[in-house]
């Protein structure tokens, strides 16, 4: 069974596609709908990869092209737009059909088929390809950071990833929170933490909050399917999931 992921946050839109895509195939299973660039890094972060996506490309948060800036992933894109200049920027991030809207059942069997004569390529050479990564990446040093260069009184202090309880973001300050309640402020965005710091240990709750897996004491259920994080010391306000993200962070708990 192939799974796919569809990224457009125009509900109508989306429901035509999920609804075209069955019926054209019956061994695609929709893993799910995503509305914005923030929705589907967190859910491209925990869950595993799907086998292709179909995404339109102006979100209302954006681009789509920014989802694949802020998480590697390698599965293939099947752009839907309604504008032809994007073209070039989208076959230059993992795409391998690109659909101009409105699309139709002709044209998004021509992606599929597509999509099916490249996996079979693929395949062929998927061993070889796949033990050549592994030696690879079994010989680079981890991609994440082990150490944080923060201020402290005039002076660049380190501080180890393994101390930091929690990350907080608020009027353009990013605070570094410690497990032993210091806090010290660092001049990167969260933005850029949150791709250096190892997803296994670290979760992007929200905007402002970036918490370490050991800081959490417990988990309350809020309305609407969201959830508000607890830790072991105290913040500076309420830490929020949102209802896509809830998901996430309780497959991230018990996954990682």
């Amino acid at each position: 069974m192939m799974r796919a992921l569809i990224i457009e946050d125009e509900p109508k839109v989306s429901k035509e596609l999920r609804n075209m895509i069955q019926t054209l195939r019956s061994d695609i299973s929709i893993l799910g709908t995503l509305e914005s660039i923030e929705d589907s890094v967190a859910w491209l972060q925990y869950h595993e990869a799907p086998d292709v996506i179909f995404s339109d490309i102006q979100l209302s948060d954006g681009l789509s092209f920014d989802i694949f800036k802020k998480v590697t992933v390698h599965t293939p894109v099947i752009f839907c737009t309604a504008f032809d200049e994007y073209m070039l920027s989208a076959f230059e991030t993992n795409g391998i059909y690109y659909l101009l809207k409105p699309v139709t059942p002709d044209k998004l069997d021509e992606a599929l088929k597509k999509y099916d004569e490249l996996r079979q390529s693929f395949d062929r050479t998927k061993d070889e390809y796949t033990k050549r990564i592994e030696q690879l990446l079994g010989n680079m040093p981890s991609a994440y950071r082990n150490t944080l260069l923060v201020n402290f009184r005039d002076k660049i202090t380190p501080v180890k990833t393994d101390d930091i309880a929690f990350l907080y973001y608020n009027n353009g300050v990013v605070t570094v929170s410690l497990f032993n309640d210091q806090q010290y402020f660092i001049q990167e965005t969260l933005d850029d933490l949150e791709a250096k710091l190892n997803p296994q240990i670290f979760f992007r709750a929200n905007r402002q909050f970036i918490v370490h897996r050991d800081s959490i004491k417990d988990i309350e259920r809020y309305f609407s399917r969201k959830l508000i994080i607890r830790l072991s010391i105290k913040t500076p306000e309420n830490i929020l999931v949102s209802k896509i993200k809830s998901t996430a962070l309780l497959n991230w708990l018990e996954n990682s």
